[in-house]
């Protein structure tokens, strides 16, 4: 048997589990599925495509009830029954059921069918030659007799020929055998199984037509999960803040100094002294400049007078102001203290340097308020004495803890 024909057969027996299968269907069928599990390993490392992991997996599902079934006949070809395939749970039971698919066809008909190849005939022995005949012992065989049998065949041809009695000419006779060899049909075969709708029963109609419309529902929800999903804008994303331009500084209008009131003396009068105005005159208004782009925000940055300064590990020295960890009142606690802290800057110690904590002990992040970087310890010590209350030194340091980061002064 073809590996084609192996395929068409176990195809056309899907869900049968009556019937034999002789060794040749079993294990072409199954090197039919090893081929193609082979192909598509390839293939999927070669592409790595996702849609290749599902097709693969339906396809192994799809393989296991031809594979179940046409190793039950094979067992049923040997004259066991499927419940062997059982034995396979068991350690080392595999071996048992790998002996029986070996094992050649029983050459009978047994409980569950004819056997599926055709048997042998087997030939009685032919005879020896026989023996000579002896001389006959009847007078009828001598030649005297002999003779007058002959004449009398000969007168009755004779007569019969007279009396126009068709005969049977010899050449008529070959042609019409010759003639009924070549018209004699070849005996009946057994039509080779081919994967035909018509020769599947309703049960195996049916479980095909399932799993069709099950691989194409799996098919039409993987390929349309992306279409599912929302266009709009990800609510991780507007959660985000959004840079946004600073505001331009305020331009107070300039008052304008207002000019005495030009008098004209008549001729001959006196003299009057100008009088002093009272009132001052409207400035005009200044034009407001339009204000400039301003740079992009920092990720964090509170939209305060003085922009986020974060800071690396660059080995030098900060000096910490204060520490806000209330999100409700992150602008207004740092930019009071950046007003209470003449030259200080802020930054948001989460994605800073990693001897600063970036994260408070109740989970929010941390604001700090401070000054420098430093180079050195004694430059930010001096730094630190002019807030001696509240402030303290840490390294900018990558190696170091930030429980241990902070620095004496003393």
């Amino acid at each position: 048997m073809t590996l084609q024909e192996a395929v068409s057969t176990c195809l056309s027996k899907y869900a049968t589990f009556s019937g034999r299968a002789r060794r040749s269907e079993f294990w072409m069928a199954n090197l039919a599925f090893c081929l193609a599990l082979f192909a598509w390993g390839i293939l999927a490392m070669l592409t790595q495509w996702e849609i290749l992991r599902f097709l693969g997996t339906l396809f192994f599902l799809a393989c296991l009830l031809p594979l179940l079934t046409v190793s039950v006949r094979r067992l049923h070809d040997v004259g066991r029954s499927g419940l062997w395939l059982l034995i396979g749970f068991v350690p080392f039971g595999s071996i048992v059921t790998f002996v029986f698919s070996c094992m050649d066809s029983v050459p009978y008909t047994n409980r569950y069918g004819p056997p599926p190849k055709p048997v042998p005939y087997y030939y009685l022995p032919t005879a020896g030659p026989l023996p000579p005949v002896p001389p006959p012992a009847d007078e009828s065989e001598l030649p005297f007799y002999r003779a007058r049998r002959k004449a009398a065949l000969e007168e009755s041809g004779k007569q019969r020929y007279e009396s126009v009695e068709p005969g049977l000419d010899s050449q008529k006779v070959e042609d019409y055998f010759a003639r009924a060899k070549e018209q004699k049909t070849a005996p009946n075969r057994e039509p080779k199984p081919a994967f035909s709708f018509s020769t599947m029963s309703r049960r195996t109609l049916g479980i095909a037509a399932s799993g069709f419309v099950f691989v194409v529902l799996l098919v039409g929800i993987f390929l349309g999960q992306n279409s599912w999903r929302p266009t709009g804008q990800d609510p991780v994303q507007a959660g985000a803040t959004v840079p946004q331009p600073a505001p331009a500084p305020y331009t107070p209008p300039a008052q304008a100094t207002p000019s005495p009131p030009e008098t004209t003396q008549a001729a001959g009068a006196a003299a009057v002294p100008p009088a002093i105005p009272t009132t001052t005159s409207q400035a005009e208004p200044q034009p407001v400049l339009p204000p400039t782009q301003a740079t992009a925000l920092q990720p964090g940055d509170l939209g305060l007078t003085s922009p986020l300064r974060p800071v690396g590990c660059t080995g030098q020295y900060i000096v910490v102001y204060h520490s806000s960890t209330d999100p409700t009142v992150y602008a207004q606690d740092i930019q009071t203290n950046l007003q209470s802290h003449p030259g200080s800057k802020y930054l948001l110690t989460l994605g800073s340097c990693s001897s600063l904590n970036q994260i408070s002990n109740a989970g929010t992040m941390i604001y700090a308020v401070y000054g420098g970087p430093f180079v050195t310890l004694t430059q930010a010590c001096v730094a630190a004495s002019r807030f001696p209350g509240d402030s303290y030194v840490k390294i900018l340091d990558a190696a170091t803890a930030p429980d241990q980061a902070i620095r004496s002064c003393q």
